[in-house]
C-alpha cells in the first residue's frame, strides 16, 4: 500500500495496483471544467483514474498526449505502459465536459524505479522520490514540500516568471549521475539529493538552482530565455549557470530571513547550507585570481570557472548599497518585458558582446563601477557598448 497526502486529496494505489484520487476543492464561481487530481506518479503497469469536476455536462471525455506511456478511457480511467529503458515519462491528460476543454491539465508520471517511492504534496510543488530518502527527510522534520512552496513564490516575485503558471512543479529524484535537470519535471540526481557527507543533510543549493533554471527561463523546455534572446546566455554554461545559481543563492538568502515561515530544523537545514555555499564560491573565486587563469566561456577548470563567476558576483553584491536586492535589480535587466537583445544582437553576438552585456548589468544591478574589476577578472570588455548598455539598463532598472 502506497499513500502520497495532499492538501486536501489523499492518494491511495490499493492492493490490486488501481490508484484512487480523492475530492479536490471547487468554487460554484469557477465555471470552467477541472481536473482533478493534478498530478499522479505510478509504476509501469498500474492503472488509475481522473475525474473531471464541470457545473454541466452528460458527456465528458478525457485524453493522453501521449498515448506511448499511458492510456486513458473516455471516462478517465488510465493505464500506464512500459516506458522502456527510460527512469519515467510524463504525459499530459487532458479533459472536456460537452465540448468544453478543462481550465487545466494533469500530470501523469510513468515510473520504471524499481524501488517503492513516496509522493510528497506542496501547494505548487509535488516532489516524488524514493521512500527511504523522504524518510530521513521526515525523520528530521524537514518541510520540504513548503519550503520548495516557499522558493518557488520567491523566485517568481524576482524574476516574475512563474514556470509552471497553472499546474503544478513536479520534482523527481533520478538514478542518475547528473545532480539536476531543469523543466517540468525538475530532475534530481538521486545521489545529489542529500549530502551524505554532511548529516545528510538536504543540498538546497542544487534544488533552488535546478529552480532557477526554470525561473531565469533556461529550461530544456520549449521556452525561451527570460526575455533576451538565446544567444545572450545560451548555450554558453558560463553564464546561465552562474545566473541560476546566482538565484538560487538567492533564495537561501530569503528563506534564511523568514525564520519564522519555516520549522526551526528547516530553517537551520537552508541556513547552514547557505553559509557553506557563501563559503565555497568565495574560495573558487580566491583560487581563480590567483591562478590568473584565462577568462572561458565553457565555465570549465582552464578557465573562469562558474563557481568563481558566483564567487565573483557574491563580492560585488557584499559591496553594493542594494545587498542582496542587486539580484533582483540584475534579473529585471533580463525580464521579459526587456527589449535589451536588439542592443546587442543586430550582427549576432560575439563571447566578448555577452561578457560586455553581464558586466554592465552587474554594474547598473550594484550601483557600483564594476568595468575594471571584470577586466581584472580578464572579461573582454567592449567599452563603447557598455557605455550604450548602461543607459538602457538603468532605465530598466528603475522602472
Amino acid at each position: 500500500l502506497v499513500v502520497g497526502i495532499v492538501t486536501g486529496v489523499i492518494l491511495v494505489a490499493n492492493r490490486s495496483g488501481e490508484v484512487e484520487g480523492g475530492r479536490a476543492a471547487w468554487s460554484p464561481v469557477d465555471l470552467l471544467p477541472r481536473i482533478t487530481p493534478s498530478f499522479f506518479g505510478v509504476y509501469e503497469g498500474k492503472t488509475g483514474y481522473f475525474r473531471l469536476i464541470a457545473s454541466w455536462g452528460s458527456s465528458k471525455t478525457f485524453q493522453s498526449t501521449d498515448s506511448s506511456v499511458a492510456t486513458i478511457t473516455s471516462d478517465g480511467h488510465f493505464t500506464a505502459l512500459d516506458i522502456g529503458a527510460l527512469p519515467f515519462a510524463t504525459t499530459r491528460i487532458t479533459g472536456s465536459a460537452d465540448g468544453v476543454l478543462s481550465k487545466n491539465f494533469a500530470y501523469l508520471l510513468v515510473s520504471s524505479y524499481p524501488r517503492e517511492l513516496t509522493v510528497a504534496f506542496g501547494k505548487k510543488t509535488v516532489f516524488y522520490m524514493p521512500t527511504t530518502q523522504m524518510h530521513i527527510v521526515s525523520r528530521n522534520n524537514i518541510l520540504l514540500p513548503k519550503a520548495m512552496d516557499l522558493a518557488y513564490e520567491i523566485q517568481g516575485r524576482a524574476t516574475h516568471i512563474r514556470y509552471p503558471a497553472e499546474n503544478p512543479l513536479l520534482m523527481i529524484s533520478v538514478d542518475s549521475n547528473a545532480c539536476g535537470g531543469n523543466g517540468n519535471p525538475l530532475r534530481f540526481g538521486e545521489k545529489c539529493f542529500l549530502d551524505e557527507t554532511d548529516d545528510q543533510t538536504v543540498q538546497w543549493d542544487i534544488l533552488f538552482h535546478e529552480m532557477g533554471h526554470n525561473s531565469t527561463h533556461h529550461s530544456w523546455n520549449d521556452f525561451g530565455v527570460l526575455g533576451v534572446h538565446a544567444a545572450v546566455t545560451m548555450p554558453v554554461p558560463l553564464y546561465q549557470e552562474a545566473n541560476a545559481t546566482l538565484l538560487g543563492l538567492y533564495t537561501m538568502q530569503q528563506i534564511t530571513g523568514l525564520p519564522a515561515v519555516l520549522n526551526q530544523p528547516t530553517h537551520e537545514s537552508i541556513q547552514k547550507r547557505y553559509e557553506k555555499k557563501i563559503s565555497f564560491f568565495g574560495n573558487r573565486l580566491a583560487e581563480y585570481e590567483k591562478n590568473g587563469s584565462p577568462f572561458a566561456e565553457d565555465g570549465q577548470k582552464a578557465g573562469l570557472t562558474i563557481d568563481a563567476l558566483d564567487g565573483g558576483y557574491l563580492r560585488l553584491i557584499s559591496k553594493s548599497k542594494y545587498r542582496w536586492g542587486a539580484v533582483v535589480r540584475f534579473m529585471r535587466v533580463f525580464q521579459p518585458s526587456s527589449k535589451t537583445d536588439a542592443l546587442v544582437l543586430s550582427d549576432g553576438v560575439t563571447p566578448q558582446e555577452r561578457a560586455t552585456f553581464h558586466a554592465a548589468a552587474m554594474q547598473v544591478a550594484t550601483g557600483l563601477d564594476v568595468r575594471t574589476q571584470f577586466k581584472q577578472w580578464n572579461f573582454p570588455i567592449d567599452d563603447a557598448l557598455f557605455d550604450k548598455l548602461l543607459p538602457v539598463f538603468e532605465e530598466l532598472v528603475a522602472r
